[in-house]
């Protein structure tokens, strides 16, 4: 009896493990579409170096720019760094939202790991992150020039997500 309670916990975890590896793994971004169409909510949080407070103006501008939400503590957002660093040294404007860290952290991981961002927003509580509907890191929006959101993703932005779901944002 007990090696038959052993198999099925085994079995029971092993499909567990399984749903989780897939839901990790598959590759595949999910459409948000809460706070499409709508402005970047109103905020005034400091900037990652603390040298400035800043505000939704931050999206007012001659392009458009992805905001992307990221942590230190995020593996995902670990897996989408070095594609990120590629679009901005293309000339791609990217706003980092740092979501729920700790200021120390995350700048260990931009001097690290290169800096894609032309500003870094300080979000400790989430406060900006929960106005957006954020539910997890990473995600990006994609914000035109008056500051209005069009676009959503939930999850890595990759090249494929680039070429599938963004690039044509930013094309002329």
């Amino acid at each position: 009896m007990r090696q038959v309670k052993l198999l099925v916990l085994i079995a029971i975890l092993m499909t567990v493990f399984s749903i989780l590896y897939y839901g990790l793994n598959n590759g595949k971004t999910e459409l948000n579409n809460s706070m499409m169409n709508e402005p970047v909510p109103s905020f005034r949080l400091s900037s990652l170096s603390e040298d400035k407070i800043l505000d939704e103006s931050l999206f007012v501008g001659e392009q458009h720019t992805l905001l992307n939400v990221w942590a230190s503590w995020c593996a995902a957002c670990k897996i989408e760094h070095p594609f990120l660093v590629e679009l901005s040294v293309s000339g791609i404007d990217i706003v980092g939202l740092n979501y729920r860290d700790v200021r120390q952290d995350a700048k260990k991981v931009i001097a690290q790991d290169g800096n894609p961002y032309s500003e870094i927003v300080f979000d400790p509580n989430g406060e900006l992150a929960l106005d957006l509907g954020v539910l997890g890191a990473p995600e990006t929006f994609v914000i035109d020039n008056k500051g209005m959101i069009l676009k959503r993703v939930s999850g890595v932005i990759d090249a494929e997500v680039w070429e599938n779901q963004l690039v044509t944002y930013f094309q002329p």
